[in-house]
């Protein structure tokens, strides 16, 4: 089981119309389902136009 440091989140902001949503946190076989759900969430609260989605190192 991963630690809570390595449980997947979003963070999300607006740049104009577009929503940034950058993924922390390890993807594994383990962490996906979570973040899956975590990112269906943040999709659902926004409406805008554009969406980029991050996940850097």
């Amino acid at each position: 089981m991963p630690s809570d440091r390595n449980m997947p989140q979003v963070q999300s902001w607006r740049v104009g119309p577009v929503r940034v949503l950058h993924l922390i946190g390890e993807l594994d076989a383990v962490t996906v389902p979570d973040m899956a759900v975590k990112l269906d969430g943040a999709l659902l609260a926004f409406e805008v136009p554009l969406l980029v989605a991050t996940s850097l190192r």
